[in-house]
């Protein structure tokens, strides 16, 4: 370039090479998936229909004098969708697990490894939940989201399957609880308002704890026949408001000989206005003494040894 007859010369200073970007941090190892040795007992959702859903939410406890929402960790869940051949992990994100899409006649199988699907966080609860979109049937045993495989297993912590399956209308069945130690509230609301519930799971256990079946299948106007109660003995709330609205009870055989208390608070409210109560041979209580209270106004008592 010349300017007033003097030539300039523009010199180009390069930029140095910027410095390179680190290589990214390498992110944790995926855990590794250990499939059950069978899925013969394994928890096991049957879809009824095309385009049906399962998944789990975690439910929190909002403590309403603070505004705080408490929620329990995620947990150890693996599901099959292919009768075992391979297993995927369930992930979930702001506590909503991934959406498990099946067809008529489809099946989902669990496993897992929890000490329990639900907590007592600052004076509430915090739990899991399934999510069934669509009708299902449920089969198979729901400990094995305990320990992976199913079984009798001895319930340890407060609330192990509380709420677990609560507001499914389209549960037509329950799965299994096989276990014959439980833990105080374990089962409580599990099943409450599954409306389409015909067919109850069996209750193996005969020693109680307090709560252990405390709103257990309220709303479960489906329901007709309860399953049996083996328990001679009582624990404090354990069958309270345990078949309350259940509109179209007609049947229940308790084996209970010691005198009812607090334990059976409205606990057949507003079953079928007719009904069969069968009660234990030995039982040391006069059911006359109880129309009203534990045994329906115009319900038949009948006897049956243990």
């Amino acid at each position: 370039m010349t300017y007033n007859g003097i030539q300039y010369f523009a010199i180009n200073k390069s930029e140095p090479d910027p410095e390179p970007s680190p290589e990214p941090e390498p992110g944790p190892e995926p855990e590794p998936i250990t499939p059950p040795s069978s899925i013969e007992n394994c928890l096991r959702f049957t879809a009824l229909g095309d385009g049906s859903t399962v998944s789990i939410e975690i439910n929190d406890y909002e403590d309403y004098t603070t505004g705080e929402e408490y929620y329990m960790d995620e947990g150890d869940f693996i599901y099959s969708t292919d009768e075992g051949s391979t297993w995927n992990r369930l992930v979930f994100t702001e506590h909503q697990s991934d959406i498990i899409n099946l067809d008529e006649g489809d099946s989902v199988v669990f496993s897992g490894h929890n000490t329990a699907l639900a907590e007592r966080i600052a004076g509430g609860v915090s739990h899991h939940m399934f999510y069934l979109g669509g009708e299902f049937t449920a089969s198979g045993d729901v400990t094995s989201l305990l320990n992976g495989e199913g079984g009798d297993v001895p319930l340890t912590e407060d609330c192990t399957f509380y709420g677990l399956f609560s507001g499914n209308e389209s549960l037509t069945m329950a799965p299994n609880l096989p276990s014959t130690t439980l833990s105080g509230d374990c089962y409580q609301y599990m099943f409450q308002y599954c409306t389409s519930l015909t067919t109850a799971p069996a209750l193996p256990a005969t020693e109680l704890t307090e709560n252990c079946y405390q709103y257990m299948f309220q709303y479960c106007t489906s329901l007709t026949t309860a399953p049996e109660l083996p328990a001679t003995t009582l624990a404090y709330g354990c069958y309270s408001f345990m078949f309350y609205h259940c509109s179209n009870l007609n049947y229940v055989k308790a084996m209970f000989i010691t005198e009812p208390d607090g334990t059976f608070n409205s606990w057949l409210d507003a079953v079928a206005s007719t009904g069969t109560f069968v009660m234990n041979s030995s039982a040391e209580w006069n059911p006359e003494n109880y129309r009203g209270r534990v045994i329906p106004m115009d319900w038949t008592v009948e006897t049956a040894s243990e």
